[in-house]
């Protein structure tokens, strides 16, 4: 077997739990946030729960439109001004 196909084997069950277990605190805090944040901003502001959701479903729906192109020009920044490391 040589080093080259080595380089592209794919991980294992246990390096793809170890990557998401790092994720796991992150997506729970977000969910807290989620469930908490919209009962606040309507107890605090004069807007409703569903003018708060849908506040939200737009910010949710420009990241859809805004990631993927962002992330494109991170791949096409040339190295010079200052493109992302590998």
């Amino acid at each position: 077997m040589s080093t080259h196909s080595n380089a592209l084997r794919k991980p294992g069950k246990t390096a793809l739990a170890a990557y998401g277990f790092l994720a796991f605190p992150l997506a729970a805090a977000f969910i807290a946030l989620q469930v908490l944040v919209p009962t606040h901003y309507a107890e605090t502001t004069a807007m409703s729960l569903s003018t708060i959701g849908f506040v939200m479903l737009l910010a949710r729906l420009w990241d859809t439109v805004t990631d993927p192109l962002i992330g494109f020009l991170s791949d096409k920044t040339p190295q010079h001004l200052g493109r992302r490391r590998i």
